[in-house]
């Protein structure tokens, strides 16, 4: 998930008053470079010892990768030989957290913690994605498009671990009432079919039982498209995503340049018009790897899937026009009556516990009032709801976060079902415990490696202000760690849980890095990408101020900018 926003905070070299050096218009809509890069994409090392960052270089629009040694808070640009070695984003650990892999310029890499040995798995022209161990730390699995390898670590052997196939069975095909007489008339025809049927059985047989062989694939139909796929850490299922293949998603958008370095006119692909064409509807697969079996899971199981949160909206549309006299719209379709219709819905995410053993699946209605997060019942091949998010305007497209605890016993996830974002916990199939409370939103949690802290991002002093906060994941009091100011645009945990790296901004600070334990105490900045030219500026003090409203009972918070002659006893302006 994304943790840090880039810092939006440039607008602010329009001054409102005079800085103690005058800044001409000319130099205050110039190339933000005079300002300084915001420091973008921190992530670890995998050993916790450094911190890479992204900065865009100065007249160009190249990033460059830096890495901060936190022993002596060196910075170096990491140049291509070094880069060999760096470690990549988004790294994933084994349960023992002996190792960890991360994906590089779309390869897949292994890294031995103790050693710092690094291997590289994969070099191939695909882009490999979604690193994760198997549950018993014995393979690496990952991801090509919709297709899983899995990757043996102590033989080096690297296998699919199921093949789809978005066709129909070849071997499916049964013989036409012609085909039938043939099979009943010639005897010979009859041994000739049972003697292939008898060597496909056998050679199913040992695909299935011989683990040096690859699997049978998995023939999903060919009026599907394949959407998204997830496996199971223990390798023994995958829920596979699927969508009608004829579906039309609508037309895209053409944005028409004239002035193009070819000299004639070029377009740029766009997206379809809003309102225009709903998304593709989706459906869900479990595959059972070991048994070669494929279910649907119906999204009828889900409760509230087949309401109707638009129905009032178009009865009332309807009256509203025969009221003007316009009468029915012949080009409107009615729904008709009868069994209601279970509602599409796509699928955002699926989330495995660390043993495969539990499987969270989140699901959101394409007319965006309803949100489910969904269990699997593996024995029966059905969706389990644990938890429905209803809003008669618009499921929010943030504080959707979910997961599983260390132990995979309980489920976490965010809801603002309060009116607010909070955390909650709950076993699947009990009764949901809230974590946190209160007229504030949880953002962006991440629990520690040992499972005993969520840390969140949360605005509880202000809607402005935000700080990192932790709580223990078997309840107890919301504890600020960090003290920013309020001018928290992200952290990341480090991979052993005992720091955090803080990405901090200000009215006129560009994001910078620090870092400070994650128990709490002062942040040590890392880095001050700013221009001497812009520190050299006197800006004027910002202060925040408390507007009444005439709808709502608390303030609106405004930024405040006061003239260097500012006068309280003067009415401006």
């Amino acid at each position: 998930m994304p943790r840090f926003a880039a810092a939006s905070l440039l607008a602010l070299v329009c001054v409102l008053a005079a800085p103690a050096r005058a800044i001409t218009l000319d130099q205050a809509m110039a190339d933000p470079d005079w300002i300084g890069a915001p420091v973008e994409a921190p992530y670890w090392s995998v050993d916790g010892k450094s911190i890479y960052y992204n900065l865009k270089r100065k007249g160009s629009s190249v990033r460059d990768l830096h890495r901060v040694d936190l022993a002596g808070s060196t910075d170096v640009v990491v140049d291509p030989a070094a880069m060999a070695g760096a470690d990549g984003p988004r790294a994933v650990f084994d349960n023992a957290r002996t190792r960890a892999a991360f994906v590089r310029n779309g390869d897949v890499f292994l890294r031995e913690i103790g050693s710092g040995r690094l291997t590289q798995v994969t070099q191939t022209t695909e882009k490999e994605t979604s690193p994760q161990f198997s549950a018993d730390g014995r393979a690496l699995q990952f991801r090509v498009d919709n297709d899983w390898f899995s990757h043996d670590i102590a033989s080096g052997v690297t296998g699919p671990a199921a093949i789809l196939r978005a066709e129909k069975d070849p071997d499916s095909k049964k013989p036409d009432d012609l085909g039938e007489l043939q099979l009943r008339l010639f005897s010979t025809l009859r041994e000739i079919r049972d003697d292939r049927e008898a060597k496909k059985a056998s050679e199913e047989s040992f695909r299935k039982g011989d683990p040096t062989r690859t699997p049978l694939p998995f023939y999903l139909g060919d009026d599907v498209a394949i959407d998204g796929t997830s496996l199971s850490p223990d390798g023994r299922h995958l829920v596979v995503v699927t969508k009608p293949k004829s579906y039309d998603e609508g037309k895209i958008g053409k944005l028409q340049h004239y002035v193009t370095e070819s000299g004639y006119e070029e377009q740029e692909d766009e997206r379809v018009r809003v309102g225009r064409n709903a998304p593709a509807p989706n459906k869900l697969w479990l595959l059972d790897l070991d048994a070669h079996e494929a279910r649907e899971l119906s999204l009828a199981d889900l409760p509230g899937s087949s309401d109707d949160p638009l129905k009032k909206v178009r009865e009332e549309n309807r009256s509203a026009d025969e009221q003007r006299g316009k009468g029915k719209d012949p080009g409107r379709k009615e729904k008709k009556s009868g069994k209601a219709e279970v509602r599409a819905m796509t699928v955002p995410d699926i989330v495995w516990s660390r043993d495969g053993g539990q499987v969270a699946i989140q699901l959101r209605a394409i007319d965006n009032k309803d949100r489910w997060i969904a269990t699997v019942d593996f024995a029966k091949g059905k969706l389990v709801s644990q938890h429905r998010l209803t809003d008669p305007a618009w499921i929010n497209w943030n504080f959707n976060d979910f997961g599983w605890t260390a132990d995979g016993q309980m489920l976490w996830y965010l809801s603002e079902e309060s009116g607010y974002s909070q955390l909650y916990v709950k076993r699947p199939g009990a009764r949901a415990t809230a974590l946190t409370s209160g007229k504030f939103e949880i953002a962006e949690p991440e629990l520690s490696a040992d499972g005993r802290w969520f840390f969140v991002r949360a605005n509880v002093e202000a809607p402005y202000s935000y700080d990192v906060f932790r709580v223990a994941s078997t309840g107890g009091a919301l504890q600020q760690v960090s003290r920013s100011g309020g001018g928290l645009d992200g952290f990341l945990l480090s991979p052993d849980g005992s720091r955090l790296a803080l990405l901090q901004s200000g009215p006129y600070l560009p994001a910078q890095l620090a870092v400070q334990d994650a128990a709490g105490g002062s942040a040590r900045s890392l880095t001050d990408t700013r221009t001497p030219e812009y520190k050299a500026l006197a800006w004027p003090k910002l202060d925040i101020v408390q507007v009444p409203s005439t709808h709502v009972a608390r303030p609106i918070y405004a930024k405040f900018y006061k003239p260097a002659d500012f006068d309280p006893s003067k009415k401006y302006p």
